[in-house]
């Protein structure tokens, strides 16, 4: 009866693994001549027991590469996921427009066409000067109520201090709230 490697070997979970030729086509034949046919069923279980450990070898190595592919690939997409956020706060599209030297991208010319049709540059400027004196038109009246409001709550302690439990009226502190 002769024996045969078999092609595949099961490991104790009952999967089941290719298992590799050996390196070398003659690798019985590095026994010596006269030993050979002593020892051939120990070479065959050699051959075999190597192989098994070779298949293992390179299944983690198969495994491992597999995992750092998936890690970098993870990475990459985590990465443009980054980009995509940091163009879209700066109102720009998921992807920069191409441009062929020195061409402007459409975009941008349709962007600039439009600011010539507004007033252009005196346009920007004229807005810009009017929203520095909303500006400072808003904080003169948030100043002139920070005031009032500091004013009442004097006036209010003062009161409260002079008539005592007399005074029944809220306090200034809870006048802006909402009552439940």
């Amino acid at each position: 009866a002769e024996e045969t490697t078999p092609s595949f070997i099961e490991d104790i979970f009952g999967r089941k693994y290719p298992i590799l030729s050996p390196k070398h086509e003659d690798f019985p034949l590095l026994v010596s001549p006269g030993v050979s046919g002593q020892l051939n069923g120990n070479v065959k279980r050699f051959e075999l027991e190597s192989n098994i450990s070779e298949n293992g070898t390179v299944l983690g190595y198969e495994t491992r590469k597999a995992g750092l592919i998936n890690l970098e690939i993870g990475q990459l997409r985590e990465a443009t996921q980054l980009l995509n956020g940091g163009l879209a706060s700066l109102n720009r599209p998921d992807a920069l427009e191409e441009s062929q030297g020195q061409a402007l991208p459409p975009s941008l010319k349709e962007r600039a066409t439009y600011v010539r049709t507004s007033g252009g540059i005196e346009s920007i400027d004229r807005q810009l000067k009017e929203q520095q004196d909303m500006l400072a038109s808003n904080d003169e009246i948030l100043t002139k109520i920070d005031q009032m409001l500091r004013d009442e709550k004097a006036s209010d302690d003062q009161l409260r201090a002079q008539f005592g439990s007399k005074w029944t009226r809220a306090t200034s502190d809870s006048n802006g709230k909402v009552q439940n």
